[in-house]
Order: C-alpha cells, then structure tokens, then sequence
C-alpha cells in the first residue's frame, strides 16, 4: 500500500488511490503542502510493456493547455518509474457517468456538449501531430462530481508518428479495424484511426454499450452493421440520424471515412442521437 508514503524525496505526500490507467499505470492523489495533484506513475524500465511511453510526458505537456484536456503539472523520475503530476478529476470517468447516473441518458444536449469538447480536443492534439490512439470512456474524465467538464486523459499510447504499424494498443472494443491485431498488416493513420475511436465513444456515450467487442470480421454485430447500418437500430436505442453519421465515422476503409472537422460538424447540427419515444415503444 503505497498511500502514506512520500514521493521526489519527500515533496509529496501519498495521500489516496485514484485508480488504474487502460495501461495498468497506477494513480495516486498526491499533496504538495496546499496543493493536491493525481500522479500517474508508469514503469519506464527498460523491458516495460510497449504501452509504458517514455516520453508520455513531453506529449501530453504539448496539448495541455486545452480546457478540455487534462491539465498536466509536471513530471519527475526515480530508478524505474516516470511520475506525471496532473490536475484531480472529482467526478471520475466518463464510464462511470454513462453506467451510473442519467446524465447521458435520452439527453441529446448533454450528448452534443461533452461529446464536442473531446472532439476538440482530440483535434487540438492533432493540430499540435500527436494522435491520441486510445480513445475511450475510461481515458474521458470529469473534473467536477457533477459532470459540468470533462477532459480527455492518459497521453501513455499517444504518438507524433503519422503512420504506425503497432497494433491493438487502444481497448479492443473502441480501436479501428486497421489497428486490430490480425486484421491488417500495414502501416495505418493514427489520425484517422482516432476518429473512429470518437465513433463508438459516441455510439456508447447514447446508448451505454458498445456495439461490437472488436472489429473482426468473425464478429457477427460488425458484419451487419457493415453490409448495413441500419442493423445498429436492431441492437441500440440510437436514431437514424445518428447511424447515418456512423456509417460515415465507421467505415472500415480509412480514406473514405469522415475527418474530424466533419465529424464536428456533423454532431453539431445533430437533430437527435436517441431514439424517440415512438420508436423506443415499437
């Protein structure tokens, strides 16, 4: 148990558990005499798991400044780990949001106002060429009990690289067919790629669940939402406007799928995301 102890030769007191990163990076609430900060400590040893990112920091440092990215405080070493200090988020995870309160639920407003702000963000990363490349709810935190901001987290898989041939890094469920292991074997786009993530996080930020556990195509969910989308209404209480749009974000072939400012764009004039009273009862 690592809370009580103290942290960079004694400047920090451990002073609660905040979590685990997608990554298995440990989180911990840190005091610094007022001050409180979460520190994300991640193994920087030489045979760390790929995932450990040595240079998480100096990304992450690059796109703090967004409102809608998880402010970032700075970073010190000790003999095998890299601990970055960021701000506290209060109310947690986005997936906590979505499974555990009403916040999202039938509430398209809500939808378009969070769901904007990580598009945003993602596209203020990419604007600074850095590519998120593990999208997903549990990485999208509220800095409030009461989900008023979200911000987008956990720089650890992040990459300046354009093209990349490192597969399966992001979760499964939430990564592009081109990123899935055994489903491709080029290089893909890691921009590109993260539009797809912010599909099914807004297919999941609607709905509460996400459609399909991986891309494959031995997955029966993906293969009829590929030969039609509409197979999605089957499935989820998502509108027709909304599979419309995801036929666009989710198309397996990466030129022909909708950019991010479109994607913006799209969500922003949104009639609806749910499905309506009339159809729920059909």
């Amino acid at each position: 148990d690592f809370v009580g102890s103290s942290l960079d030769k004694g400047k920090y007191k451990v002073t609660g558990f905040l979590g685990r990163g997608t990554s298995g990076a440990v989180i911990y609430r840190v005091s610094e005499g007022e001050g409180e900060y979460a520190v994300k400590r991640v193994d920087t040893r030489a045979d760390a798991p790929e995932w450990s990112t040595k240079n998480e920091h100096m990304l992450h440092s690059f796109v703090s400044e967004h409102p809608h990215v998880l402010s970032y405080h700075g970073f010190f070493t000790d003999a095998y780990h890299t601990h970055l200090l960021t701000s506290v988020c209060e109310g947690g995870r986005l997936c906590d949001f979505v499974d555990e309160s009403p916040l999202f639920w039938r509430n398209d407003e809500t939808i378009r106002k969070v769901f904007l702000s990580i598009v945003r963000a993602v596209r203020h990363c990419h604007s600074r060429g850095i590519a998120h490349r593990d999208i997903c709810p549990e990485n999208v935190l509220s800095l409030d009990m009461h989900g008023d901001t979200f911000v987008l987290a956990d720089f650890g898989k992040a990459t300046t690289e354009k093209k990349s041939k490192q597969f399966g890094l992001g979760l499964a469920a939430y990564s592009a067919p081109e990123c899935t292991p055994g489903e491709s074997n080029t290089t893909y786009d890691t921009r590109i790629a993260d539009v797809w993530s912010l599909g099914i996080l807004l297919l999941y930020m609607v709905a509460g669940a996400t459609p399909w556990t991986a891309p494959r195509a031995s997955h029966a969910a993906y293969t009829s939402f590929l030969s039609e989308p509409i197979h999605l209404q089957r499935i989820l209480p998502v509108s027709g406007d909304l599979v419309a749009l995801l036929a666009r974000v989710l198309d397996p072939r990466p030129k022909r799928r909708m950019s991010i400012g479109e994607l913006e764009r799209a969500v922003v004039v949104m009639r609806s995301f749910s499905m309506s009273d009339a159809e729920l009862a059909l």
